[in-house]
């Protein structure tokens, strides 16, 4: 993990749905048309407030993002976006899902952030789970992108990505855009 000591902002927005085979995919990239990740999709899914939980004694800490600990491990354990309920301390976690009846041989992605204004939610932390990435200058600013190589090729129908933390203030959910 990279801790960061300065915060980006990223808009919050609306998660667009799409029923794409199943009730787990809400869309935020267009799905793959062919090959072994053909109907796969990136979606987002709001991890918890691994601060609140007692988890995680501060947001920088290695082992909260480290292998992306808090995701799911099926559609069904997805939770597209967290509620409105004051200052959280968030983990969301970048997802790669597929139709149970693919045979996935994920190996890298590629996504970008996007944000229509400045504001939340405020991200402290970053990094891909588990695996190497190539950013873009000033990433995850609205408009930048990064690529993910996995550590191991992704062939379940859910694949960890990427985690991020962060906060929102206000009430406002914990979302962003992700862009191909």
């Amino acid at each position: 993990m990279r801790p960061r000591s300065h915060r980006f902002r990223l808009a919050a927005a609306l998660l667009m749905a799409s029923a794409v085979s199943a009730a787990c995919f809400v869309s935020v990239a267009p799905p793959v048309q062919a090959g072994p990740n053909a109907g796969g999709t990136l979606i987002l899914h709001y991890g918890g407030d691994a601060l609140g939980d007692g988890v995680c004694s501060f947001v920088n800490d290695p082992w909260c993002l480290d292998e992306c600990w808090n995701s799911p491990e099926d559609c069904d354990s997805v939770i597209p976006a967290q509620p409105g309920d004051g200052w959280i301390h968030a983990m969301v976690f970048v997802l790669a899902a597929f139709p149970e009846s693919s045979s996935p041989r994920l190996a890298s992605v590629s996504f970008g952030v996007e944000s229509p204004s400045p504001f939340e939610p405020y991200l402290d932390a970053w990094d891909p789970c588990p695996g190497t990435e190539s950013p873009t200058e000033n990433w995850p600013a609205s408009g930048t992108g990064t690529t993910v190589t996995l550590a191991e090729v992704g062939t379940s129908s859910l694949v960890r990505i990427y985690a991020f933390a962060g906060y929102t203030e206000y009430g406002n959910p914990f979302e962003f855009v992700l862009t191909p």
